[in-house]
């Protein structure tokens, strides 16, 4: 590996979280932009859209969760899924959710109350599962949308820099792709280059059972301004993740004129492990 170790760290144990906001409500509503310049009431009607919660009831179990499915044969290390999501969200949708994530045994299911703030919510659910460990553990967290998807050795890559050495960096993935999706599922791919991008945006941190400080991906605030913040390591050397545009996305944003178009759409089906 092309970086030292720090002297004076003894061998630690290591853990990778990936963290999933699935239809999430909570007190800072702001933070998304389809809840930018909305009532509660409001925001609420929206995000539990029937249509909108359809579409992406289908894009997590099709996209997303088998892509995370890959991940997990590649690694040694220790690795749990985070999914949270509301008790507002409607109780089939709920009980879909549940069932979808139930062969997982690495999967956890949080269904939290809409009281606080989005960040506060991670920090107690991840909280829960570091406060397991009864030893000092070097740990990893990872954001990804409800309907994005990330390669089969996004975490094998990501594992190489899970070492106290890079305590307190983030890690950005800027290479991937953009999938176009219809009303006949993805339409198109193009490729995607953006530091700092959100998907698959991870922290390295220390937990330390008598401290009990924890940090994470979402903590660092706007994905944007990372490198503003904590040190932050650009990697773009593979294609990490897939992004899905519809109609549906939270984002505004659209797929402008230097998208390059991928032409062998059966390649980047197959690596995301799409049907």
């Amino acid at each position: 590996m092309w970086f030292k170790k720090r002297k004076g760290h003894r061998m630690l144990d290591k853990h990778m979280f990936l963290i999933v906001r699935y239809s999430l409500v909570s007190t800072d509503k702001g933070i998304w932009n389809i809840g930018l310049e909305k009532s509660f009431e409001d925001y609420c009607q929206e995000l539990f859209h029937e249509s909108r919660l359809k579409l992406h009831e289908v894009l997590f179990r099709t996209v997303t969760l088998p892509s995370i499915a890959s991940l997990v044969d590649n690694i040694s290390t220790k690795f749990t899924l985070l999914v949270l999501t509301s008790e507002l969200l409607p109780e089939n949708y709920l009980k879909n959710l549940s069932e979808v994530l139930r062969p997982y045994s690495w999967a956890r299911l949080h269904v939290l109350s809409p009281q606080k703030r989005s960040i506060d919510m991670i920090t107690e659910c991840l909280q829960e599962e570091l406060e397991k460990y009864d030893r000092r553990l070097c740990y990893s967290t990872t954001r990804l949308d409800d309907d994005d998807a990330l390669a089969p050795y996004f975490l094998k890559e990501l594992e190489r820099y899970l070492e106290p050495t890079f305590q307190g960096f983030c890690f950005s993935f800027a290479k991937g792709y953009v999938g176009s999706y219809g009303n006949n599922g993805f339409e198109a791919f193009y490729e995607h280059y953006v530091p700092k991008v959100s998907m698959g945006l991870s922290h390295i941190d220390i937990y330390d059972p008598q401290i009990r400080t924890v940090n994470h991906i979402y903590a660092v605030g706007d994905h944007m301004k990372v490198d503003q913040k904590t040190p932050t390591v650009l990697d773009s050397t593979k294609p990490m993740y897939l992004r899905t545009l519809h109609e549906a996305n939270d984002s505004y944003n659209k797929l402008g004129p230097n998208f390059k178009k991928v032409s062998e759409t059966n390649d980047i089906k197959r690596l995301f492990s799409i049907d």
